[in-house]
C-alpha cells in the first residue's frame, strides 16, 4: 500500500512515479480526498473541545453546549464520509516502481539484471503451474488474480499423517477388546490343533475383536472427516479443506455440507456405542 504520509511531502515525485504504471488520476484523487479529511480532522477536535466544560454549567452555557454537540455531530459524519471516500480513493493506487523497473507490462519489457549459469535447453519446456498441482482458479476466486495454489502432489502422503494421527485412537479401542479374552490360551489351542499362525489370527482371533476393530474403524472415520488443520497446512484438499473454499463462494451449500458430515459422524458414534453394548450384553450371558 502506498505510504500516504511520504505521497503528502512529494506529490510530484509519487505523480511522475505512478504515470509510468497509468495512476497519476488515481493519486490525485486519492490526495483530494485525503485533503478534505485533513481539514475536518481539526474542526472534529476543536468541537470536541467545546463540549468539555469545568465546574458547574449556566444556562448559557448549556443552550451553547448543545449547539456545539448538534455542530459535533454533523460534523463527526461528514469526517467519516470523508475517510470512507479517502479509503475507498486509496485501494486503486498502487506502490510507486523504483527508478530502476523498466516500464512495461510483458516479459519482452523486462531488462535482465544478472544470469547465474545457463538455462537448460528442454525439449518441451512447461510452465510451472503444469509441473505442480497448482489449483488458479479457486486461488483466483480467494484472494484475487495471479495467485495460485500449490496442493499436495500425492494422497498417499496425507494418508500416512491420518495413519499416525488414529493410531493411538485406534490402539486403544482394538488393546480393550484383546484384554477381554485370554489370546495366548486361544492361540496355543489353535496351534496344538495344527493351526498356522494365520489361520490363528483371521479364525480365532479376530472374531473376537471384532466389536474393537468397528470402534477403531468409527473412529479413525469421525476423525478424519472432522480434520481440517494438517490438511490445510500441507496443501492437501480433504472434505473439510473443500467445506471451507466452498463457504467462501456458496455459504449455505457449505453449512448442509457441514450439517451432512455432523449427521454422518453422530451416526457413526451411535452406531459405536451400539457395538459397545452388544458386545458387554454378550460378555455378561
Amino acid at each position: 500500500m502506498i505510504d500516504l504520509k511520504a505521497a503528502r511531502a512529494a506529490p510530484d515525485a509519487f505523480r511522475a512515479a505512478l504515470a509510468r504504471k497509468g495512476a497519476a488520476a488515481e493519486l490525485d484523487a486519492l490526495l483530494a480526498a485525503d485533503e478534505r479529511w485533513r481539514v475536518l480532522v481539526p474542526r472534529v477536535d476543536e468541537l470536541r473541545s467545546r463540549t468539555k466544560l469545568s465546574g458547574k454549567p449556566t444556562p448559557e452555557q448549556l443552550e451553547e453546549l448543545r449547539q456545539v454537540k448538534a455542530e459535533l455531530k454533523a460534523a463527526e459524519e461528514e469526517l467519516a464520509a470523508a475517510e470512507a471516500e479517502r479509503d475507498t480513493a486509496l485501494a486503486p493506487v498502487p506502490n510507486p516502481p523504483h527508478e530502476s523497473a523498466p516500464d512495461g507490462e510483458t516479459e519482452d519489457d523486462a531488462v535482465e539484471v544478472r544470469r547465474s549459469g545457463e538455462p537448460p535447453m528442454l525439449e518441451t519446456p512447461r510452465e510451472h503451474t503444469e509441473i505442480g498441482r497448482f489449483e488458479m482458479e479457486r486461488a483466483a476466486r480467494v484472494s484475487g488474480a495471479r495467485f495460485g495454489y500449490l496442493v499436495g502432489d500425492s494422497i498417499y502422503t496425507l494418508a500416512f499423517v491420518y495413519v499416525v494421527l488414529v493410531l493411538p485412537f485406534a490402539y486403544r479401542a482394538i488393546d480393550n477388546s484383546l484384554s477381554t479374552i485370554d489370546v495366548v490360551t486361544l492361540s496355543e489351542a489353535a496351534r496344538s490343533l495344527g493351526a498356522g499362525w494365520g489361520t490363528v489370527i483371521t479364525r480365532v482371533v479376530v472374531p473376537n475383536i471384532g466389536p474393537g476393530l468397528l470402534s477403531a474403524a468409527f473412529v479413525s472415520v469421525a476423525l478424519v472427516l472432522g480434520e481440517y488443520t494438517i490438511a490445510s497446512l500441507t496443501n492437501y484438499e480433504n472434505l473439510q479443506v473443500v467445506i471451507n473454499f466452498l463457504g467462501k463462494s456458496a455459504a449455505r451449500t457449505s453449512v448442509a455440507a457441514s450439517l451432512a458430515v455432523l449427521v454422518f459422524v453422530f451416526v457413526l458414534l451411535m452406531a459405536l456405542s451400539y457395538v459397545g453394548r452388544g458386545r458387554r450384553g454378550a460378555e455378561r450371558s
